[in-house]
């Protein structure tokens, strides 16, 4: 779970940079929030803002 903290808290930290990617994407987090699909997806996000 601290790994989930961390990367939840980088991608919401680089939110406004980001923000047309997560308009289009937020509904996605919001109603499928379940653990292992959202590591992936926020990872994917990560990978993506290197």
């Amino acid at each position: 779970m601290d790994e989930l903290a961390k990367i939840i808290t980088r991608v919401y930290t680089h939110y406004n940079d980001y923000q047309p990617f997560y308009e289009k994407e937020r509904s996605i987090y919001l109603s499928d929030f379940t653990i292992s699909g959202t590591i992936n997806k926020l990872k994917g996000i990560v990978k993506e803002m290197d």
